[in-house]
């Protein structure tokens, strides 16, 4: 019986640290994600409604990612931020300039001048919450983050009401990121 009682102390120990040890990894549910992201996308004047599509798309955003991490310097990789490190540094951040920010990402996508959909883009970290609260609304903050980060690569005025995202996610030394892309179909 004390064997019987030690084995199974060892056996729950080990369950125990396998939860823990999967509780620490911040998860994506991409089906609410991206109901949510089609929900706070029809707030708006257009309504549009969001299909996950193959994570092509936001690998080719997190080639450009993992380049642009692998050339930062060594004591600036802790203030790594994926969106800034893609942006073209020589254009100026206005208005006017707002579709040519991320000329490397525009091209990586296949964009240009006679694109017809409207195409946009978002890297955000994965946050791993300690509060119950935040762990249970954790995919709509997320959603919330994805669009207040979320960039314009092109401007039509893609009026349809279909669209598609593409998820994938990298990690960039101990953090994780959510890259997003975005296409509205005219």
């Amino acid at each position: 019986m004390k064997m019987f009682k030690k084995l199974m102390a060892v056996a729950l120990a080990g369950v125990m640290a396998l939860v823990v040890l999967t509780g620490c990894a911040a998860s994506v549910n991409k089906k609410e994600l991206v109901a949510l992201l089609s929900d706070f996308d029809s707030i708006g004047s257009n309504k549009v409604e969001y299909k996950e599509t193959s994570k092509d798309q936001a690998n080719k955003v997190i080639d450009l990612v993992q380049k642009a991490y692998n050339n930062t310097k060594d004591e600036e990789k802790a203030n790594f931020d994926p969106m800034d490190a893609l942006r073209d540094k020589e254009i100026e951040n206005n208005w006017d300039n707002r579709y040519k920010l991320y000329p490397e990402v525009k091209k990586a996508l296949g964009i240009d001048d006679k694109t017809e959909d409207e195409y946009s883009f978002a890297i955000v970290e994965l946050k791993k919450y300690s509060s119950q609260y935040n762990q249970d609304h954790a995919t709509t903050v997320l959603a919330t983050d994805v669009l207040n980060a979320r960039k314009t690569l092109n401007h039509v005025n893609a009026e349809g009401n279909n669209g598609t995202v593409s998820i994938n996610t990298v990690t960039l030394g101990s953090t994780e990121y959510l890259v997003v892309v975005f296409k509205v179909v005219a």
